[in-house]
């Protein structure tokens, strides 16, 4: 069962430059990648596929949200909301870590919605 979305906000406590974007940031290395991230100073978003989730997907959200991560639910292959994200959160940084065929494919959308903006570093 998916967690609530939620309409996520940015903590005025954080830093306003670094705002990373982790795509797969719940999957098998995107795990490590999420833990590095929210280990620094830099505020750390997850994008999160709608729908339900596996019990262990749902508890490792929670861990990181109990972190500070912020939960975005959306797909990676919506290029206008893609880039609707990137803009209204300022993300500077974008790391995937989504893997298999569908997952190169969609990383491409991925990469048109970022040149499209021209803000991520």
């Amino acid at each position: 069962m998916a967690p609530a979305a939620s309409s996520p906000t940015t903590p005025t406590t954080t830093n306003n430059k670094g705002r990373v974007l982790i795509v797969g940031g719940t999957g098998f290395i995107g795990k490590f990648v999420t833990e590095a991230s929210l280990s620094t100073t830099h505020q750390t978003y997850l994008l999160v596929r709608p729908g339900p989730l596996m019990s262990s997907k749902v508890a490792t959200i929670k861990t990181f949200q109990e972190k500070g991560a912020i939960v975005i639910y959306g797909r990676v292959n919506n290029k206008e909301f893609m880039e609707m994200i990137l803009k209204k959160y300022e993300i500077d940084v974008v790391i995937s870590a989504i893997g298999g065929a569908d997952g190169l494919l969609d990383q491409l959308i991925l990469v048109e919605a970022m040149k499209s903006i021209n803000t991520i570093k």
